[in-house]
C-alpha cells in the first residue's frame, strides 16, 4: 500500500504548490523588472487571478501529459515523447497566455491606457509562456520518472516472489517423491529386461534434476538449452506411458538467438499429461511447434477424472511471468477439440 500510495500523495501536493510557486516567482521578477510599461498591479484580486491561471494550465499539460502517456510511453520512445510533450505543452502555453493577455491588453487601451498592442508586448508574453511551459513539464517528468520507478521497484518485487514460487513449485512437480518414484519404477522395471535402456533412462532423470537445480531460477534461458531439457523430460514420459503418449517436435529455428522462461514448455507439456488420458489404443499425441517468434504447445482435448488435478494456478502464473519480463502474455486457444497455448519468444541480448 505504501508503494502505491506515495507518488499519489506526492503528486496531489505538487499539482498545488509547484504551480504556485512558479506563479508567483515569475509574478515577482515581472514586478520587479518592468517588463511592461508600468508594473502589474499587487491588489489580492489580481495576484489570485494570475495563480489560478497558472494552476489552470498546469492541469492542462498534466492532462496532455497523460494522454501522451496512454499513446506513445516514456519507456517506448523517449526522445519522441519528449520532443512531443515540450513541443505540445508549449502551444497549450502559447495560446492560453495570448487568449488571457490580448483582450486584457486591449480593454485597458479602449478605457484609455497609455499603450499599443505591439510585438514586444506578444513576444514579452510568448516568452513568459514558454517558461511556465518548461517549468511545468519539468514537474511532470519528474513525477512521471517517479510513479515509473516506483512500478518498477514493485514489479520487480513481484517477479522476483513469483520467479521463487515458480522455482518452488517446478522444483516439487521434478523432485517430489510422487515424481521420483514413478521415474525409479519405469527404471526398476528396465532394469532386467533392457539395461541399457535402464541406464539411458537414468541420465535422462539425472539431466532433468540438473537443469530443475540449475536453470530454476533464472528470468531467461536460451530456447536450445530448454529443448535439450525437455528432450531428456520427454524420454521420462514416454518410458512411463510407452506407446500411450507421444511428444511431437517440430522445426525450432534460431533457437540459440531467442530466449525464454525456464520450465516453460515443459509446465506446458505436463499440463497437458496431466489433464488428457494417455492411452495405448488412443495415444495423447503433443507438439511443440515454433512459427517467427513464438511458440506454440497443442494436443487434443481428451480429458480424465484425476485424482490429483492440482491447483489450476499453472498457467495463470505463468501469464504473469510472463508479463512481469516485459513480454507478451500467453495466449490460450480451444478450437476444434484441440487446445494450444502459444509462448512469445525474447531475441537474446547478446
Amino acid at each position: 500500500m505504501e508503494i502505491s500510495d506515495s507518488p499519489r500523495r506526492i503528486e496531489r501536493i505538487a499539482r498545488i504548490l509547484y504551480p504556485t510557486a512558479v506563479a508567483l516567482v515569475i509574478y515577482a521578477t515581472l514586478w520587479v523588472a518592468s517588463l511592461f510599461d508600468e508594473p502589474p498591479g499587487l491588489s489580492p484580486v489580481v495576484v489570485v487571478g494570475f495563480v489560478t491561471c497558472v494552476v489552470l494550465l498546469s492541469e492542462t499539460i498534466r492532462l496532455f501529459s497523460r494522454q501522451l502517456e496512454r499513446r506513445w510511453p516514456w519507456h517506448l520512445r523517449p526522445g519522441a515523447r519528449l520532443v512531443i510533450q515540450l513541443l505540445g505543452s508549449a502551444a497549450i502555453a502559447l495560446l492560453c497566455a495570448l487568449v488571457i493577455y490580448v483582450p486584457l491588453k486591449l480593454q485597458e487601451i479602449r478605457h484609455g491606457a497609455q499603450d499599443t498592442l505591439g510585438w514586444p508586448h506578444l513576444a514579452v508574453t510568448s516568452l513568459i509562456a514558454l517558461v511556465f511551459a518548461c517549468a511545468l513539464n519539468a514537474l511532470y517528468i519528474t513525477l512521471d520518472f517517479y510513479g515509473s520507478w516506483q512500478r518498477t521497484q514493485r514489479d520487480a518485487r513481484q517477479l522476483e516472489g513469483l520467479i521463487l514460487r515458480a522455482e518452488l513449485d517446478t522444483l516439487k512437480a521434478q523432485i517430489n517423491p510422487h515424481f521420483l518414484f514413478n521415474s525409479l519404477t519405469t527404471v526398476h522395471g528396465l532394469i532386467g529386461r533392457e539395461s541399457g535402456a535402464a541406464r539411458a533412462l537414468i541420465v535422462e532423470l539425472s539431466d532433468v534434476l540438473r537443469y530443475a537445480l540449475s536453470h530454476g531460477s533464472r528470468d531467461l534461458v536460451p530456447l536450445a538449452r530448454e529443448l535439450e531439457f525437455l528432450g531428456a523430460y520427454r524420454a521420462l514420459l514416454e518410458a512411463r506411458h510407452g506407446a500411450g503418449l507421444r511428444i511431437e517436435f517440430g522445426t525450432m529455428t534460431g533457437a540459440e538467438s531467442l530466449q525464454i522462461p525456464p520450465m516453460s514448455l515443459q509446465l506446458l507439456v505436463e499440463n497437458a499429461v496431466r489433464h488428457n488420458r494417455a492411452r495405448e489404443e488412443d495415444p495423447l499425441v503433443i507438439r511443440l511447434q515454433q512459427r517467427d517468434d513464438t511458440v506454440t504447445v497443442s494436443n487434443p482435448i481428451k480429458p480424465r477424472h484425476s485424482a490429483n488435478p492440482g491447483a489450476g494456478t499453472g498457467l495463470a502464473n505463468l501469464d504473469q511471468r510472463f508479463r512481469l519480463l516485459g513480454a507478451e502474455g500467453i495466449r490460450i486457444a480451444r478450437d476444434d477439440g484441440v487446445f494450444a497455448v502459444t509462448l512469445r519468444l525474447t531475441p537474446c541480448t547478446h
